[in-house]
């Protein structure tokens, strides 16, 4: 007869991360590159990133921005159409944030958070998803990251650990996807 004791199997929690990269930017003489705006095609296809999210993530999901001038711009117009109800924290520490800068941030979030968005640049966000997800996910989607990144790239990474543990291999990555906004009719 067995004596070992009972554990009962806890069930995981599931996180969910997308990394976006900004909207297209502007160029303007003499303005530094933290103040940069987001060009035309910018604000349409920042538009185009919340309709994305709006359609396939948690709307009270937590944000994390970069606070240079366009990551903020493309956040203002994401929110048109995602609809988002949770917190929003500004980061100066995703700007020109390496790979490790940026597992740092994601490591520092509240473990109980189940759902994150991070908005900031290139080429830090698609080197955190392509380590993140390192032979885990889908190899094309994998392989379209390493081919081109561009601005409104959205990539969708899930896993069961927490997020004081994130790493290398420790995520599936199952979406990557480009938003791009439609010219008005004129």
């Amino acid at each position: 007869m067995w004596t070992g004791a009972f554990t009962p199997r806890v069930p995981s929690k599931t996180r969910a991360l997308c990394l976006v990269r900004h909207a297209k930017s502007d160029y303007p003489p003499g303005v530094l590159d933290f103040e940069r705006p987001l060009a035309k095609r910018g604000r349409r296809d920042a538009l185009a990133i919340g309709r994305w999210l709006g359609e396939n993530f948690e709307p009270r999901a937590r944000v994390l921005v970069s606070s240079a001038t366009r990551t903020q711009q493309t956040w203002q117009l994401v929110m048109r159409e995602f609809h988002h109800t949770g917190e929003v924290q500004f980061e100066r520490a995703i700007y020109e944030a390496s790979v490790d800068d940026l597992l740092e941030v994601l490591r520092s979030q509240d473990d109980d958070e189940l759902n994150l968005v991070m908005v900031g640049h290139s080429p830090g966000l698609e080197g955190l998803a392509l380590l993140l997800s390192a032979n885990q996910g889908d190899s094309q989607l994998r392989e379209q990251i390493l081919v081109k990144f561009p601005t409104s790239a959205i990539v969708r990474l899930r896993t069961d650990e927490p997020w004081s543990q994130a790493g290398s291999g420790k995520f599936e990555l199952s979406d990557f996807y480009v938003a791009r906004g439609v010219s008005p009719s004129t």
